[in-house]
């Protein structure tokens, strides 16, 4: 009986341990967006470059919950995105490098949520940025035509912590004029795939292991 209780003891230490470094405050991010994008950079003398606008752009995540007994989809998103857009060739192709977005600022509308995911899930303590680096440049069937809506497909790999793998984003990319450009590419990933483990505590509810990304780019053009 003795024994019982000390082990029931330690194991109400430990849930309580659990529950406290989960809700604790998420780190706030190492630098400011534009820092991420001054160091990702770009490619020099291969074609006009055009830096993404973190205020003008967006990146979110939905899954499927399971919430005290209803079926919700959970939103996350942020502004904090950085990168470049190379567009070559005499406006026929575009490379979209190495994408970063700080995990650190995902946010969901629920603050118990939010802590959860960056602090157990993402591990955002040691993996701040998620990252997607594109196979390549992509090719258009002639020079970009600014106001025409162009479907792609982009390949590439998507690093979430520290696991990698392969990802092609279906995309819908426009030039609005001779200095903007902007695009909304979507992708499908499994939880699993990249080991996110949701975490036993009582307020998280079962989650579906299918992750919907949209990631909504606007670009200008580096003078």
């Amino acid at each position: 009986m003795h024994k019982a209780r000390i082990v029931g003891a330690a194991l109400i230490v430990i849930a309580v341990a659990g529950v406290t470094y989960a809700m604790r405050p998420v780190a706030v991010p190492s630098e400011a967006i534009a820092e991420t994008a001054a160091r990702l950079g770009g490619e020099e003398g291969v074609g006009q470059v055009y830096t993404i606008i973190p205020e003008q752009s967006q990146t979110l995540f939905q899954l499927d919950e399971v919430l005290r007994g209803e079926a919700i989809v959970v939103e996350g998103k942020t502004s904090a995105i950085a990168g470049q857009v190379t567009v070559g060739g005499g406006a026929t192709t575009l490379d979209l490098g190495t994408i970063a977005v700080n995990a650190r600022t995902l946010e969901t509308d629920d603050a118990k949520r939010n802590r959860a995911m960056a602090n157990v899930i993402l591990n955002t303590d040691t993996f701040e940025f998620i990252t997607f680096t594109s196979d390549g440049a992509i090719s258009f069937p002639g020079p970009l035509v600014v106001g025409v809506e162009y479907a792609v497909e982009i390949p590439g790999t998507l690093t979430i912590r520290d696991i990698t793998r392969p990802v092609t984003f279906a995309a819908m990319v426009t030039a609005a004029d001779t200095d903007t450009i902007s695009g909304t590419a979507t992708a499908t990933v499994l939880r699993s795939d990249y080991n996110l483990i949701i975490p036993d505590l009582p307020f998280i509810a079962s989650v579906g292991d299918e992750v919907t990304i949209v990631v909504a780019l606007v670009a200008v053009r580096v003078q």
